[in-house]
């Protein structure tokens, strides 16, 4: 069983995936599983479908890590001019604690003096600049950790912690997942349009993520002043559409 094997005729593998049954792909199953992107909001210019390339890291990351697509263990999203891998931090953690050698990770804070602080008690959140973390392997020096707010301004502490733990983790064991970033990394870089947490439960594979229209939009122009009547029909009717899209799911 390969990759190779998805891309002959009738090409099929099953998967072996932590803590479930196997799953069955097929080319077909795995294009279905990347979302399309699209330029504008309207959805009439879309953006290249995925190359052969893409897929196959797709499925490498899908068979070699056992994970499973259809519990968000992992995605293929647009990113940045590309279909990209990216892996669930709680995929990551797993394997990441099924290591032998997993000794487990402290983090702390970075004060403005440059002072590392150990984690507990009250946080000054006005003195943070940073925050660090130690990953611990046995047998090995720790794997020292550290992400400054300055350079990523607007962020929260609690998306700070979080692609602190993810970073820290997939440095000390690069030789597991490779070099996969988490949903939160990807959040944290603004590498995502619209996030996977953002989408549906059930649009698993029909998600639509929206990326920038290189083309400047054309200048709108003006419309020629109506009758009081004409003005006011027209005022009557914008608020009852506003009023419609208000009530419409947010992911519509």
């Amino acid at each position: 069983m390969s990759v190779k094997d998805l891309f002959t005729e009738n090409g099929s593998v099953e998967v072996e995936v932590d803590g479930g049954s196997p799953i069955h792909l097929t080319l077909d199953l795995l294009r279905q599983l990347i979302p399309p992107a699209f330029h504008d909001k309207a959805k009439q210019q879309p953006v290249r479908p995925p190359n052969n390339a893409e897929i196959s890291m797709f499925a490498y990351s899908i068979i070699d890590d056992k994970l499973n697509p259809y519990k968000k263990e992992l995605w293929c999203y647009w990113l940045k001019g590309q279909y990209t891998t990216v892996v669930s931090a709680f995929a990551r953690m797993r394997k990441v604690q099924q290591q032998k050698d997993y000794k487990g990770w402290s983090w702390g804070w970075i004060g403005k003096d440059g002072t590392r602080h150990e984690q507990g008690g009250q946080i000054p959140m006005t003195d943070i600049v940073g925050a660090w973390a130690d990953v611990l392997r046995k047998g090995r020096v720790p794997w020292h950790h550290e992400l400054f707010s300055c350079d990523y301004q607007g962020k929260s502490w609690t998306m700070l912690q979080k692609t602190l733990r993810d970073q820290a983790h997939k440095i000390a064991y690069s030789d597991i997942m490779g070099n996969l970033s988490t949903e939160n990394e990807a959040q944290f870089h603004d590498d995502f349009e619209t996030t996977p947490d953002e989408q549906p439960e059930d649009q698993l594979g029909q998600e639509v993520i929206e990326v920038p229209d290189p083309t400047p939009p054309a200048p709108a122009q003006a419309a020629p002043a109506g009758t009081p009547d004409q003005t006011e029909s027209a005022t009557t009717a914008e608020t009852v559409e506003q009023s419609t899209e208000s009530e419409a799911p947010s992911w519509l």
